[in-house]
């Protein structure tokens, strides 16, 4: 019944959902949900609990790690329970994980795998402060393995303005 800003899918065969993020509110479907592949139909099982406009989806996953994530960026103060603006969803377990703090609004999330087991996240949008570091304004990038996160200190371009896309060159 309103904006949807981001879709992404989970890439295996035994995950087939795209989610879908956005500005609606319809009842249970509530800015954050999930459709299965298989039938076209909204999954009632999945809320995450999310209370404002999710603007990011993005897919993660590491060649030897069986767990795939999804992770969410937005205007939101609340998601499964914690007070977060970025949070992870593990697909295998069912599970979400907050991302830390976040004082502002996450437009874009872009994931770069680097090794089997670690990755970086680039995260963009409005705020001044992620994982309680008020260095990361406006875009930072997160280190990421399959259970741990941190902030990469060397990347910190402090953007005046909001960081709505990235484009990454290796």
């Amino acid at each position: 019944n309103n904006t949807v800003y981001a879709l992404n899918g989970s890439y295996d065969s035994s995950h087939q959902y795209v989610y879908v993020g956005g500005a609606f509110n319809s009842g249970a479907y509530e800015y954050f949900t999930r459709i299965n592949e298989n039938t076209g139909g909204l999954d009632a099982s999945f809320d995450p609990q999310i209370n404002g406009t999710v603007y990011t989806v993005e897919y993660q996953s590491y060649t030897s790690d069986t767990n795939k994530y999804i992770w969410v960026g937005g205007a939101f103060s609340q998601a499964g329970g914690s007070s977060c603006a970025l949070w992870r969803w593990n697909i295998n377990s069912s599970t979400g994980q907050a991302i830390g703090d976040c004082d502002g609004t996450i437009r874009k999330l872009f994931w770069v795998p680097r090794t089997p087991t670690t990755g970086k996240m680039f995260v963009g949008g409005q705020f001044s402060t992620v994982l309680s570091d008020s260095n990361a304004v406006g875009a930072c990038c997160i280190e990421t393995s399959s259970n741990a996160f941190s902030l990469n200190t060397s990347f910190f371009p402090k953007v005046n303005n909001i960081t709505y896309a990235f484009a990454y060159n290796d």
